[in-house]
């Protein structure tokens, strides 16, 4: 973990938290932390800062952070997934977090399993840990991203107006003509206030010609990433890494 992930609902006093469960097992075990200790912290939807360590103990850490916090500039990047394998969301949940996703929306494909929606891993509290992961990780994400699990197929959610508005949406396909990049340097295609980019990602097994239609009819542009038939964990970051690099490099520096 790059920062610790505290939550405002864990605060005890205007600037200290109380850190518990897998974080403090990292403080104290992998980050070797004491009382007195220094580390980076991320506190939810209020930015990045410095803090450390006044209490150490069994149950819980007390951790003072020190103002002013940060507020990166990320590009608006929204995840529409497949369902997938269980432990296979939860990767994509965690890298996704890491990577600046704001928003996580998974569909039933055809493909897909229907028991899958239903799944442990999308219960409220390994949704939770997962984020935390990938926040922690990527160093430069404050806001936890929403997660949305929806029982409906590619056509009845472009036709119900279901999908997250976007200025671009990208459909990721290994047999498509032209790159990720190209497709993110394209014109945008929705109103300001919508997120930079959606980005598309199928099920095991891949799109269906039904659901590729439907959703380029919704105005999924299809990109690859790689002449290679991917693992979805290993196409989601893929996808993502390639769309942020290309999302920021296009964006006005301040």
């Amino acid at each position: 973990m790059n920062r610790i992930v505290v939550f405002p609902s864990e605060r005890t006093q205007k600037n200290a938290f109380l850190v518990g469960g897998e974080r403090l097992a990292h403080m104290r075990d992998v980050l070797g932390l004491r009382e007195g200790g220094r580390l980076r912290l991320a506190v939810v939807g209020e930015g990045l800062g410095e803090g450390r360590v006044a209490r150490l103990g069994r149950e819980g850490a007390l951790v003072e952070a020190r103002p002013p916090f940060s507020r990166p500039a990320l590009p608006g990047v929204a995840l529409l997934a497949a369902l997938v394998r269980p432990q296979t969301a939860g990767r994509v949940l965690e890298y996704g977090a890491c990577m600046g996703v704001r928003s996580f929306t998974f569909f039933r494909a055809e493909r897909s399993q229907r028991s899958y929606g239903g799944s442990r891993a999308f219960g409220g509290g390994a949704v939770r840990r997962r984020l935390v992961r990938g926040m922690a990780q990527g160093g430069r994400v404050f806001e936890l991203p929403s997660v949305e699990v929806l029982d409906l197929g590619a056509a009845a959610l472009v036709s119900g107006g279901g999908l997250p508005r976007a200025a671009r949406r990208i459909l990721l396909s290994p047999g498509a003509p032209r790159s990720l990049a190209e497709a993110a340097r394209g014109p945008p295609a929705a109103a300001a206030g919508a997120d930079a980019a959606l980005l598309a990602l199928g099920p095991e097994g891949g799109w269906t010609p039904g659901e590729e239609e439907a959703l380029v009819g919704a105005g999924f542009v299809p990109a690859s990433v790689s002449p290679h038939v991917l693992r979805t964990e290993a196409a989601a970051v893929a996808g993502l890494a390639l769309l942020g690099a290309a999302l920021e490099a296009g964006s006005p520096r301040p």
